[in-house]
């Protein structure tokens, strides 16, 4: 039988020996040269790349938003998330919801703002639908926002503008410099 104090020394022995190896590994230039090399190869200022994620954000026991993408690029660095083909769906307090879709977006890490971008389309649950190139999401105020020309079609109704400022919660919109058609039936 091993003695107490034989087992002690077998133990500090394998445990110096582990100790030692993983210094040796981490001063090899080998693995020096792997990890200096190769990664920035791999990623550049990538800190991760995600293929279809979804991600949302709720108050207690509601969906606010959920925000869903084919290809997400974080860059930590820089503070902000690549996004490729979007969808963000706003929840509203008496639960109407409203759908964004569109080609990219970036978001900014901290304040969870979106800027999204190309063929953006807004549906709402009554089967309005909102037509621009750019649009912002103020996380905070949730409100939505573009300084460029909009395009609003619906039941009966054809609107063009040159704004929009609309509040996710209330589904209330401002169209600026409004033009309109309205057909009969």
């Amino acid at each position: 039988m091993i003695e107490a104090k034989n087992l002690s020394l077998v133990f500090l022995i394998i445990v110096g020996g582990m100790i030692a190896l993983i210094i040796f590994s981490l001063k090899d230039p080998a693995s020096k040269r792997i990890l200096q090399h190769r990664v920035p190869e791999l990623l550049g200022n990538v800190e991760a790349r995600i293929d279809r994620l979804r991600f949302f954000e709720k108050n207690p026991g509601k969906p606010e938003w959920e925000l869903s993408a084919d290809k997400v690029q974080i860059l930590e660095k820089e503070s902000h998330t690549s996004l490729t083909n979007l969808h963000l769906t706003l929840v509203s307090t008496d639960k109407r919801t409203m759908k964004v879709k569109a080609q990219e977006g970036e978001l900014e890490n901290s304040s969870k703002n979106i800027e999204i971008s190309g063929d953006v389309e807004i549906t709402s649950d009554d089967g309005y639908v909102f037509q621009t190139e750019k649009l912002f999401w103020n996380a905070v105020k949730q409100e939505i926002s573009t300084p460029t020309e909009v395009r609003l079609t619906g039941p009966n109704l054809l609107l063009s503008g040159d704004e929009l400022l609309g509040y996710a919660q209330s589904q209330v919109f401002e169209l600026k410099h409004v033009k309109a058609v309205f057909e009969s039936y």
